[in-house]
């Protein structure tokens, strides 16, 4: 059997273009696949920006990094929806019972169980409002999730930032805890809400005699008591 010339020449330039043809190939393969991810980066943040101005919420929370970064977009997308969306969102993403006990203080161990559901409600609907408190950006970007850790307390800090509607940017800081995580405080620009409602719902509770129910009704109307 003879050996296979190695100088064919006829051989060597069909097997160059053969090569050539598989390179341009895998080249146009290449371009091509940049290309539709950018081109879906962009429809992306087109639909996204028709979602948050039809008023709708933009599932973001999807692609959170973890269980806790999901509940913050949640709440961010809610609160840049509107006020309905936040009312929906508050109550299965902030743990109210455990920040009612908390902002009360003795007043809460000490009250009947009927006081207690009436004001765990009744704070619901406190921090459904806060959330759309002051005017918010409509902008595709008008929020960003930017980092977790893990506290000595056993806790989660999630940090976000929020865009509002005259361009500033406020820093939210955001404690969870819990299986699945809960919210129990969020801090806005190093100001703890938690400790802000408790200073001035015990401040009230003072001057009204302790009555529970005299708050509640003061927190159902919106008067003044939203951080």
């Amino acid at each position: 059997m003879p050996a296979p010339c190695l100088d064919d020449t006829d051989g060597m330039r069909k097997l160059r273009h053969a090569g050539c043809k598989t390179a341009t190939k895998l080249a146009r393969m290449r371009q091509s696949k940049v290309g539709m991810i950018k081109v879906g980066m962009i429809v992306v943040r087109a639909a996204r920006a028709l979602v948050l101005a039809a008023g709708l919420a933009w599932p973001a929370a999807a692609f959170a990094a973890s269980a806790e970064e999901a509940v913050v977009t949640r709440v961010l997308q809610a609160a840049v929806t509107g006020p309905s969306a936040a009312a929906r969102v508050a109550p299965r993403s902030f743990d109210i019972p455990a920040i009612a006990a908390f902002v009360l203080g003795t007043y809460w161990t000490s009250a009947p169980r009927d006081d207690q559901k009436d004001f765990v409600a009744a704070l619901a609907q406190s921090i459904g409002r806060s959330l759309t408190r002051r005017p918010l950006s409509k902008d595709p970007d008008a929020f960003s999730v930017t980092g977790t850790r893990r506290l000595s307390s056993g806790e989660t800090l999630v940090t976000s930032r929020l865009k509002l509607a005259n361009g500033n940017i406020a820093n939210l800081h955001w404690r969870l805890r819990g299986s699945p995580p809960l919210i129990v405080d969020v801090s806005v620009d190093g100001r703890s809400t938690a400790v802000t409602r408790r200073d001035d719902l015990q401040a009230r509770l003072r001057v009204n005699g302790g009555s529970l129910s005299t708050l509640v009704t003061a927190m159902r109307s919106g008067a003044s008591i939203d951080p």
